[in-house]
């Protein structure tokens, strides 16, 4: 299956909440971007958030404007535990389910939806440089694919 063929595929499976085990057995990569001052991500195929996003998609949403990425150690972690040596380097993960939550901490957001995403090689990055296994201690990896902001006329 090829690149575009395997994306597509994720992106319709995970939207159609087909069985978790079909698409977690696909290794996906990524390239990591490491920038000082800023959250150290982990580049993801642009084309599968659009999918994954265009499949969903009901008025009042939003793609997410920094792009296809895992969120892979805070810009405080990158600042505090750096310099991080791993920049360009491709990683692997695997996602597992597409989920939406009303997000602690983001006020302009009423409901964000993503795509959680596990990667033992990311985890062991994260430990190699001594911080927690995920972001927050408890920060399942995952692609941002959609957001809902508040509807300011009801505030």
């Amino acid at each position: 299956m090829n690149r575009n063929a395997r994306i597509l595929y994720l992106a319709k499976s995970i939207v159609a909440g087909d069985t978790v085990t079909e698409y977690m057995k696909i290794p996906m990569t990524g390239e990591l971007k490491v920038k000082p001052g800023s959250y150290v991500t982990l580049e993801v195929p642009q084309e599968f958030t659009d999918n994954v996003y265009n499949a969903i998609y009901e008025e009042g949403m939003e793609k997410p404007e920094h792009g296809a990425h895992i969120s892979v150690m805070t810009d405080f972690e990158n600042d505090k535990f750096g310099p991080i040596f791993e920049d360009g380097k491709e990683f692997e993960y695997t996602i597992s389910s597409i989920e939406s939550c009303n997000p602690e901490g983001w006020d302009e957001m009423e409901k964000v939806w993503f795509v959680k995403c596990h990667s033992p090689q990311l985890e062991k990055l994260r430990m190699q440089y001594g911080m927690n296994l995920l972001m927050f201690t408890d920060h399942d990896f995952h692609i941002t694919v959609v957001l809902q902001p508040k509807d300011k006329n009801k505030q």
